[in-house]
């Protein structure tokens, strides 16, 4: 992940990490999961632009 959404993504998983109730603690891991599927299909996105290159 880089920069900003590095960032939040680890916030995200602190305040998942104390977070009692468990509707906020399912907000924040939907949120948390989003964050992550944008990452894997960015680097998704990369691999296969890398790959095409060559």
């Amino acid at each position: 992940m880089q920069g900003e959404k590095a960032e939040q993504w680890r916030v995200l998983c602190e305040m998942a990490a104390v977070e009692k109730d468990p509707q906020k603690l399912l907000e924040l891991s939907q949120e948390i999961n989003r964050l992550l599927e944008e990452n894997e299909q960015r680097l998704n996105h990369q691999h296969a632009n890398t790959q095409s290159a060559a």
